[in-house]
């Protein structure tokens, strides 16, 4: 009796050493766990990581007018990728959101322009630098169109040395034009200059 029960005993412990495999840690198809991590990968690619390798740079001096009449949502962001995410809690408003090129400021971050309506009456464009983790180091607002008043307008050129934002007040007669000038410091982030 006293061999059986240290037998069972025995068993009992053993059995519990031995590791528990389940359906889902052994997969039945190795091409199917290939398949379903690339698919993964994908997906967190998607969340975190914009495609902006396929997006043109462009080499200054560059000039931004965008508006309503130029503007195409063609090659929108995914919702769920993170820079949408941060554009949308900045700007709670804000619509699809189109990345539209590169500019090249520095080598230790990247310098995004995204276009995105703000409800159906305003379009906004806006450049953000970033460091290779992707933190956002900077946002300037470059372009504005509205169509509700067809009053107010913004719009930029780029140069390697310097950002000059121009805006437009047409509900003055003459319309009123402001240019705030930009430079890009070595952590991204811009620095006003002066006021014309």
């Amino acid at each position: 009796m006293k061999k059986y029960i240290l037998f069972q005993v025995g068993f009992v412990m053993i059995a519990c050493q031995q590791p528990t495999r389940t359906r889902t840690e052994i997969p039945q198809d190795p091409d199917m766990l290939d398949s379903s991590l690339s698919e993964l990968s994908l997906e967190k690619d998607t969340i975190e990581q914009p495609r902006v390798s396929r997006f043109p740079i462009r080499n200054f001096p560059v000039q931004d007018t965008t508006n309503f009449d130029n503007y195409q949502e063609d090659e929108l962001l995914d919702p769920n990728s993170w820079i949408t995410s941060y554009i949308k809690q900045r700007y709670p408003e804000a619509g699809p959101v189109k990345l539209r090129y590169q500019l090249i400021y520095s080598k230790d971050f990247r310098s995004i322009v995204v276009t995105l309506p703000k409800g159906e009456m305003e379009l906004l464009t806006i450049l953000v630098n970033l460091d290779p983790n992707n933190d956002v180091l900077g946002v300037l607002e470059v372009a504005y169109d509205e169509i509700a008043e067809s009053a107010f307008r913004k719009e930029t050129s780029f140069y390697a040395d310097r950002i000059e934002v121009t805006e437009v007040n047409g509900m003055t007669d003459p319309a009123e034009t402001e240019t705030k000038i930009y430079k890009v410091n070595q952590y991204g982030a811009f620095i006003l200059q002066s006021d014309k």
